[in-house]
């Protein structure tokens, strides 16, 4: 008898458990996949001194809402390092060369609105040092620095594959032991124009297809 009463308390528990779904944020049947792939353009101030940054970065879209990737970018025109690394230098003018990169997070508010807006977060690190040109940078004299760079986006949907916004962020950097270069230098607002090349449109999606209208 015992045995019995057993036997049917677990079944019992077995079938409730079988018929019952935890709350979740997303079903697997709704989740829809997708990615993209871009170029970036930013402008902001290194040490004072108008910056060039040139980079890109991408990542994998869910519904087209969240994204998480990554990015990088390099400052690329020539900023003159400050007069007391000059002189050490007589010889050949320094310049300040840097870069950064790092994990990278976006939420897309009504992406499929021709005009939308969303707000992403890059968290990484960097390095800094100086130089005469780029033959003369050594990884290994480079100076390693923490960031963190949020920022806000206008976005367009030019095609079913590119989107393009233009973007204004904060770059805050901390860590950086450097002579004559403080993290306030690299800390700067940065105004960036971005391309996200992939395929936004339905046929991107993966999963469950929404029911047909009668």
């Amino acid at each position: 008898m015992k045995k019995s009463l057993f036997t049917i308390a677990v079944l019992t528990a077995l079938t409730a458990t079988a018929f019952s779904q935890p709350k979740t944020l997303f079903s697997m049947g709704d989740l829809r996949f997708s990615g993209f792939g871009g170029p970036s353009l930013r402008g902001t101030q290194i040490a004072g001194e108008p910056g060039m940054l040139v980079g890109g970065y991408g990542g994998v879209m869910l519904n087209q809402t969240f994204i998480f990737g990554g990015g990088g970018y390099g400052l690329v025109n020539n900023i003159k390092a400050a007069d007391a690394i000059q002189a050490a230098n007589p010889t050949r003018t320094q310049y300040i060369r840097m870069g950064y990169g790092g994990f990278y997070m976006e939420y897309v508010h009504n992406p499929m609105e021709l005009v939308h807006f969303s707000a992403s977060t890059l968290i990484g690190g960097g390095g800094a040092m100086y130089s005469h040109d780029y033959k003369d940078v050594d990884e290994e004299n480079g100076n390693p620095f923490f960031v963190v760079e949020p920022a806000i986006h206008a976005e367009l949907n030019m095609t079913d594959f590119l989107r393009t916004n233009v973007g204004l962020s904060y770059r805050w950097v901390n860590g950086l032991e450097m002579d004559h270069l403080s993290n306030q230098d690299l800390s700067q607002v940065t105004l960036s124009l971005n391309f996200k090349f992939g395929w936004f449109g339905p046929g991107s999606y993966s999963g469950s297809e929404p029911d047909e209208e009668d």
